[in-house]
């Protein structure tokens, strides 16, 4: 039995040439989506971890942000405990003395005042 060729022709043109360079061409492809995918991918791993816009510099940014949020919140905190307490002296005579007596260590003419320490 007699196996048949692969060359065919085909009006008179061996057709083997052509299969071999369609062969060579599917491989070509191959070859070239394989590099395209490669360089893709290293061009995306490129610009998530070294650009000014990459993750590593967008997760630097939003931490310093969220530091920068947490400082704004105690200054806020503490920028209305000192208004507070300067409506309170400016207001409210018995604060103004209690912090005058504590703080400062004053006292009204003609008072003793006794310290005791433990």
């Amino acid at each position: 039995m007699r196996r048949k060729s692969r060359r065919t022709e085909f009006g008179g043109i061996d057709m083997a040439p052509l299969s071999r360079l369609s062969n060579n061409e599917k491989r070509m492809r191959r070859l070239m989506f394989r590099l395209l995918l490669i360089f893709s991918v290293l061009f995306i791993v490129y610009a998530i971890f070294n650009s000014n816009s990459g993750f590593i510099q967008i997760y630097k940014l939003k931490k310093a942000q969220n530091e920068l949020i947490a400082t704004n919140h105690r200054l806020l905190v503490k920028l209305m405990n000192a208004e507070i307490t300067k409506r309170r002296l400016h207001d409210d005579i018995g604060y103004l003395e209690y912090i005058a007596r504590s703080k400062y260590n004053m006292s009204l003419p003609g008072e003793v005042i006794y310290r005791i320490t433990e």
